[in-house]
């Protein structure tokens, strides 16, 4: 037998029906936005989509494929500047959205090392919920699958400093500093050492160990 609302019950209905579903929306809601920029297979886009679900275990999504902003083109070295690109993906950034990662074939290069233009496999922002990986530099001697690799390796570090994460002191986790270095970069696991991960449970995350 149904029982009859009460006329606060009644007014209560459509509050308790916004916030099942913005909670139904938000455990569906990507936590990592693939953003291709310029040229990208969608092999590459796809390798790394896996590794940041596989690693983290978050959704994620891949957007529209859009151009490089002008307006990070450094026409001196024919390059586009990370930090510049950092910046536009941060004003197409909603606050509460999720972390934007570009993916991109263009030459990409910020102020490091004391260099003014230091070419880099990637950048992410340890303040801001933005980062870029570019395949540029990962063709180097490297077959489809090893660039894919390569890729997601930058992909799941970069990351990691959205995340707040500064580098680890251990080669053998993603988080190291790379330096610029491929065989650095090959030497590292796709995966973080005991003490990356003590941090990202911190931050109430929990990633599996690396496989032997």
């Amino acid at each position: 037998m149904s029982r009859l609302l009460t006329p606060a019950a009644r007014l209560l209905q459509p509050l308790l029906w916004l916030a099942c579903t913005l909670a139904a929306w938000a455990e569906s809601s990507p936590v990592v936005l693939l953003q291709p920029m310029g040229r990208i297979a969608p092999q590459q886009v796809e390798s790394v989509r896996q590794a940041i679900s596989q690693v983290y275990g978050f959704e994620v999504a891949v957007g529209t494929t859009q151009g490089l902003p002008q307006a990070a083109y450094y026409p001196a070295r024919q390059r586009y500047r990370a930090d510049r690109l950092l910046d536009h993906l941060a004003q197409q950034r909603a606050g509460d959205g999720p972390i934007i990662l570009a993916l991109t074939d263009a030459d990409i290069s910020t102020t490091l090392h004391g260099k003014p233009d230091w070419g880099v496999f990637g950048l992410g922002s340890l303040d801001r919920k933005v980062a870029v990986a570019s395949t540029y530099r990962l063709r180097r001697g490297a077959s489809a699958a090893q660039q894919q690799l390569r890729l997601s390796k930058v992909a799941v570090h970069e990351i990691a400093h959205n995340l707040g994460l500064p580098h680890c002191s251990s080669a053998l986790c993603v988080l190291t500093d790379m330096e610029g270095s491929m065989s650095k970069l090959d030497a590292a696991p796709l995966a973080f050492c005991s003490t990356s991960r003590v941090w990202l449970r911190l931050k109430g995350i929990t990633v599996a160990a690396a496989s032997n």
